[in-house]
């Protein structure tokens, strides 16, 4: 609007001199040209004055509206910081609440510990996940919305310290702190020996695995003495394998044959191993 004013008047300014020679050295003597020229170029300074003011008027507003924009985006990144960290806290109280019920449960022996091993860590792993993933996009949301450097310093530490957190749910809810030691030395081995639940040679190995170990294999006659020393009388336990001179090996058939090795405080011998027996774990330590 300014440059079409300033137009106006040097149009103006440019045809005053040739519309002022038709006239007479009398009439130009008796009325004076400057003079007829600034009255009539009040109006428009008068216009560009006008609106020069209006625009200032706007660029007031238009500054008091972002104002107004970055203190309601700092005063919404707050409170969304507070409720993440508020929620992460009862995720802490649940997953503490989650050991202990799971610690209480592992003393029940006839429940498949792989199973809920394997259950309770997936879970916390994809919940952890999919939060920090969350909690991931609305930060970058924000931080497009909002070109704020010292706001932008304030949102890295509370992720760091966030991802510190979940790094920390993560590690206290490994399986290692979750299964229970029960492996004795027996021999020259840390043997465990399941005296109450009868299950068959696949499920026993699986048991074995839960408790960090696997099923026993059995290379020396001493171990062997001392094992059987620990068994009841006329009762069969699964092995992985027994590997003495004479002595039966199945640890690589099992598959193809379908009989793997029973023990007994008498006597070893091959057995279908959908059969059910008790069953000998070694620890992998």
């Amino acid at each position: 609007m300014v440059q079409l004013g300033a137009a106006v008047l040097i149009a103006f300014i440019v045809w005053n001199p040739y519309g002022s020679q038709a006239k007479s050295s009398e009439e130009l003597v008796a009325t004076p040209r400057l003079s007829v020229s600034f009255q009539d170029m009040i109006p428009l300074l008068d216009y560009i004055t006008m609106h020069r003011c209006k625009e200032a008027d706007k660029l007031a507003g238009l500054e008091a509206k972002q104002t107004d924009m970055q203190t309601s985006l700092v005063s919404l990144l707050e409170g969304r910081l507070d409720e993440t960290l508020e929620k992460l806290a009862g995720l802490e109280a649940k997953q503490a609440d989650m050991q202990q019920s799971l610690a209480s449960m592992s003393h029940n022996e006839n429940l498949d510990q792989e199973t809920i091993i394997d259950a309770i860590a997936n879970s916390v792993q994809v919940n952890l996940a999919e939060r920090l993933t969350n909690l991931e996009d609305k930060t970058a949301a924000i931080k497009d919305t909002l070109d704020n450097k010292q706001m932008e310093s304030a949102l890295s530490s509370q992720l760091a310290a966030i991802q510190e957190s979940l790094s920390s749910i993560q590690s206290s809810s490994s399986i290692a702190s979750i299964v229970p030691a029960k492996f004795r030395q027996i021999g020259s081995k840390l043997i465990y020996v399941e005296n109450n639940l009868m299950v068959n040679w696949v499920t026993a190995a699986r048991m074995c695995r839960a408790m960090g170990g696997y099923l026993a294999s059995i290379d020396d006659e001493d171990d062997l003495a001392e094992i059987r020393s620990n068994l009841y009388s006329y009762r069969y336990y699964w092995l992985s394998s027994i590997d003495l001179e004479g002595g039966a090996d199945n640890s690589d058939n099992n598959e193809i044959s379908n009989t793997c090795v029973e023990l007994s405080n008498n006597e070893t011998k091959d057995q279908l191993c959908t059969y059910e027996n008790f069953f000998i774990c070694e620890s992998a330590v």
